[in-house]
């Protein structure tokens, strides 16, 4: 069983593991690997209270924004996958060198690409995109949400406008599976491009695979300029 882990998928999948009666996909046995355990987590909050909104604990679950965790990643899955099927260790490891090789190239095209993004600042509707901004060297001034996980009101809204004339956000950044009904309220006021992007792979018609999902994402991002 894969999963992103650091808590994103708490709210169900504890309940999915105990229901599955299948011993070897609980937790902490070789049949479960999240992905989180293996990048550097950022976002660790100092304190953690519900009072805050929709806080991780563990630090910020959305590894997904920065291609460069793919490769521990897939490091750490083709060791488990060699523990779990030792006999066809050879192909796991051939699998990942090959993508290895052909990830590191995607990841070196897109940082070129990108160049003109870094130092660039952004506003963010909800604060999922901290690996999105150290990867492509994005300034993140602030969140539409006044927590995470709260819909901000037309009344917040108004107030985080006041502060756009000083703090000159480029765009406002939101992610294609949440209303962008506060983005556009913002984006019109404010008058910076509202960029919706996939998140993951799925989110959009153009991301149907990883690669097309970054591509994507840097080419929405560039547009904005």
């Amino acid at each position: 069983m894969l999963a992103t882990g650091s808590e994103l998928e708490i709210g169900w999948l504890p309940l999915l593991q105990r229901d599955a009666g299948n011993a070897k996909i609980l937790p902490g046995t070789p049949g479960t690997f999240e992905a989180s355990q293996y990048v550097q987590l950022l976002g660790i909050p100092a304190v953690v209270d519900r009072s805050l909104g929709d806080v991780h604990a563990a630090g910020n679950p959305h590894i997904q924004t920065d291609p460069r965790n793919f490769l521990p990643i897939a490091r750490a899955l083709t060791e488990r996958l060699i523990l779990l099927d030792s006999a066809n260790g050879s192909f796991y490891q051939e699998r990942l060198r090959d993508f290895l090789f052909k990830w590191q190239a995607s990841i070196d095209r897109w940082a070129t690409i990108a160049k003109p993004l870094r130092g660039e600042k952004i506003w963010v509707q909800h604060d999922g995109f901290v690996y999105l901004n150290n990867w492509l060297g994005l300034i993140q001034v602030g969140t539409l949400e006044p927590l995470p996980g709260l819909d901000p009101s037309v009344a917040h809204l108004s107030t985080v406008l006041q502060r756009q004339s000083q703090l000159q956000g480029r765009m406002i950044v939101t992610s294609a599976y949440a209303g962008d009904a506060a983005s556009k309220w913002f984006s019109e006021r404010a008058k910076v491009p509202l960029v919706v992007l996939p998140f993951t792979v799925g989110g959009n018609k153009e991301a149907t695979t990883l690669e097309t999902f970054f591509e994507n994402t840097v080419a929405r991002l560039m547009q904005a300029l």
